[in-house]
């Protein structure tokens, strides 16, 4: 088929991407997946309700200043402006992923720290072991060791929203400390 415009053949439609959604947000960064249109994924964010995404491997891909990003995000009709706000107030830091559970996540902290394998098994295990994760300090330099193990949890996670938020948020935090 000919363009009537300029009497050359048309080029089909090529696709560049699927659909963003909330989980190849987690699993593209968990498997560190160059993604054609990082900005699209900033941007999906405004339109998810949930709000631990990761966000910096993103940001950073684009190439855009934060502030530019900041700027961009508060111009948009966001269909869950709290969530536009979230990803906003992330980029500004003025909220992480970081948070210090108590119970079986301070010892799964502790191994962690000390570079001891680790693994859940068990959704309540999944949920103890991503809540140990975001408490993981700033500075902390083997994040990237534990992707893999968080996309194991991703993996076998059937369970409602409980353990894929914790899991989620996880991915964050790991996304906080190797790119934010």
């Amino acid at each position: 088929m000919f363009s009537p415009l300029t009497g050359k053949p048309r080029e089909k439609a090529r696709i560049i991407r699927d659909a963003v959604t909330p989980d190849a947000v987690v699993r593209n960064f968990l498997k560190g997946e160059k993604v054609a249109e990082p900005l699209q994924y900033v941007h999906a964010q405004a339109h998810f309700q949930r709000k631990w995404l990761p966000i910096w491997y993103y940001a950073r891909s684009t190439g855009i200043s934060t502030d530019h990003l900041v700027e961009d995000l508060r111009s948009m009709v966001a269909t869950h402006p709290s969530s536009r706000n979230a990803v906003v107030h992330r980029l500004r830091k003025t909220a992480t992923a970081y948070k210090i559970h108590p119970g079986k996540s301070v010892a799964l902290l502790a191994k962690i720290m000390a570079g001891e394998d680790v693994a859940a098994s068990t959704p309540s295990e999944r949920v103890a072991l991503s809540n140990a994760i975001m408490g993981l300090p700033n500075g902390f330099e083997r994040a990237e060791a534990l992707k893999p193990v968080v996309l194991e949890m991703l993996d076998r996670t059937v369970e409602g929203s409980a353990v894929r938020s914790a899991i989620y948020r996880a991915a964050c935090r790991l996304d906080e400390l190797q790119f934010g």
